[in-house]
This record gives structure tokens, C-alpha cells and sequence, in this order.
């Protein structure tokens, strides 16, 4: 019988599968007494491989779906709730999430680098193959062994930074030789090396140390796509407290300086060659006030993220007339 269908028709099966309709008589010698049957040896065969853990993932993907409507039929089956359901789902979860991760890693950070990756191509390809008919106690082992799976779930999140992918580029081109790298290698070397420079960056930031040549990917990205390295870089490395909200601050101040920085030459260039326009003026508080942004700001990408601030302060409103 399709544990689906059953499922699906629980008004059906819940009055079939009562007392009154299970002792009609004579039921059993007819077509529907043969049905009960089926229905019945369904419902506790899957209750008793849910308590061994060798229920078919696909199994214990529809009894999740329908958890409610199994537990009352199989109540009416057996006379008690079927057990293990809620450390099942648990260790379901669980292996989606690992088999999730190492596809991650296998398509974009072994690819991004010349990595050895054929033995976890052919894992992936395996529990594709065979992942619905998979028992739960074969899938909870499928990933036992790997050196690579207790760094997965840091690097995961760190799929969507532009910078760590940078990062993680460099670091693998540092480490390689001949050939493609040995996950052993990645294991041993690159993970913890591109580790120790994403940490290392999170905590300048954090402090405000960082140095502005250092981070220009907080100019050159979009707002949103900055706001999102800040947020990783918080949650991925260890930290002191929160600080996404005070570097926030500071990195909108070190975008508006990029700003000045960029536009007041270009400012008094083009005074300069429509000079024929002004009048000379000596006092000019306008071209003054440039000619100050501009020597301010001459060294600004030695300057480090936490004066940004203080360093902004001052042109607050020249940034306004630009």
C-alpha cells in the first residue's frame, strides 16, 4: 500500500480503521477486510522501522509531511503512539543539512580552486542515485570519514561573500603545486590559513583598526552587498559583542570620504578650465574648502576605518553641496 495515499485519505482510514469497522462482521472475508489488512501492516511496519531506524528516507519524509494524521492511525492500529518520530526528524534534518553543505563545497570552493574532488563528486552522485530508498541509519553515516566536514558548516554561510571568495581564491593558489590539491592539503592548510585571514579582518574591522587599502571593498561594493560582508565577517569569526551597527557607521563615513576624496579634484579642475567664467577671488570659501578636502584626504587609504568618523565631521556640509 502507498503510505502517501493512506495518509492523504486519513477521514477514510480513520473510520475504517476503527474498532467498529475492524470487528464489522464478516469484514474479513471480503475485499475491504483484505484492505484493513494491507493498510495495517503499512502503518506498523513503518512504526517499527522508524523505532529501528531503518525507515526508507522517502517513508519518513511522507510521515513527517503527514505527522499528525500517522500518529492517530497508527494509534488505531496498535493501541500507542508510534516512538522515535522526533529524533528521526532531528537526524533527517541533520543529513540534509551535511549533504547540503558538501554539495556547496564541492561546487563552489573546490571548483573556485584547483581541488581534488572526485571521490566527494562520486559521494554526492551516490546519495542522489539512491538518497529515497536510503535507510535513515545508512544516511546518518554517509559522511563519517570526511576530513573536510567539521570545517563545512563555517564555510557554507561564507558562500555569498565576495570578499572570502577572493580570499579563499589566493590562499588556494598560495598552497598549490603540481597538480590539483588533495583534500588532505585543503584540510590541513587552506582552510585554516583562509580562517585565520577572514578572522583576522573581521577583528580590524570590528576594532576599526582595519586599513582603509585594505578594505576598499567597502567603496567599491554596493551598500547592500557591504552591509552583507559586515554581517558575515560578525557572525562567522569570534567577536568581543555585536558591532555590525558602530562599523556601519564608520564604513558609511569611509564611503563618503572615497566620495570627496574623488570629487573635489575633480571639482576645482573644472573651475580651472572654466576659469574664464569666475571671477578671481582670492577668499573663494568655496575653493578653499575643496583645497582643504583635498589635502585631507590626499592620504586617506593609510588612514585606518575608526577615524573615519572624526575625519568626516568637518565636510559635512561640502559633502552636502556635492
Amino acid at each position: 500500500a502507498d503510505l502517501g495515499k493512506i495518509l492523504s485519505n486519513e477521514p477514510i482510514w480513520s473510520r475504517l480503521l476503527s474498532k467498529k469497522w475492524l470487528d464489522a462482521k464478516n469484514i474479513k472475508d471480503c475485499q475491504l477486510g483484505a484492505t484493513q489488512s494491507t493498510v495495517q501492516n503499512t502503518l506498523n511496519t513503518h512504526a517499527h522501522q522508524l523505532r529501528l531506524g531503518t525507515i526508507q528516507l522517502m517513508h519518513l519524509r511522507t510521515i513527517l509531511h503527514f505527522k499528525q494524521v500517522y500518529e492517530q492511525l497508527v494509534m488505531l492500529t496498535s493501541g500507542e503512539k508510534p516512538s522515535n518520530i522526533e529524533e528521526s526528524e532531528r537526524k533527517l534534518a541533520n543529513f540534509d543539512t551535511e549533504f547540503k553543505h558538501l554539495r556547496t563545497y564541492v561546487k563552489l570552493f573546490c571548483a573556485a580552486g584547483n581541488i581534488e574532488a572526485v571521490q566527494l563528486e562520486h559521494l554526492i552522485e551516490d546519495i542522489r542515485l539512491h538518497e529515497d530508498t536510503m535507510e535513515l541509519n545508512v544516511a546518518v553515516m554517509k559522511f563519517e570519514g570526511l576530513p573536510v566536514r567539521r570545517d563545512l558548516p563555517w564555510l557554507y554561510p561564507l558562500r555569498s561573500s565576495e570578499v572570502f571568495q577572493t580570499m579563499w581564491k589566493e590562499t588556494v593558489q598560495k598552497t598549490g603545486g603540481q597538480g590539483p590539491l588533495k583534500q588532505e592539503i585543503v584540510v590541513a592548510n587552506v582552510i585554516p590559513a583562509a580562517r585565520r585571514q577572514w578572522e583576522s579582518l573581521a577583528k580590524s574591522v570590528e576594532t576599526g583598526q582595519a586599513i582603509l587599502k585594505d578594505i576598499r571593498w567597502c567603496v567599491d561594493l554596493a551598500w547592500n552587498e557591504v552591509y552583507h560582508e559586515l554581517c558575515l565577517l560578525e557572525s562567522t569569526a569570534p567577536k568581543q559583542s555585536d558591532w555590525v551597527p558602530e562599523a556601519v557607521e564608520r564604513t558609511k563615513a569611509m564611503r563618503l570620504a572615497a566620495k570627496l576624496r574623488e570629487w573635489a579634484p575633480s571639482m576645482l579642475h573644472l573651475r580651472d578650465v572654466l576659469g574664464e567664467l569666475f571671477k578671481a577671488s582670492p577668499t573663494d570659501a568655496c575653493v578653499e574648502e575643496l583645497r582643504r578636502v583635498v589635502r585631507e584626504y590626499e592620504h586617506m587609504w593609510e588612514m585606518n576605518l575608526g577615524s573615519m568618523l572624526d575625519r568626516v565631521a568637518p565636510f559635512r556640509e561640502t559633502i552636502g553641496k556635492l
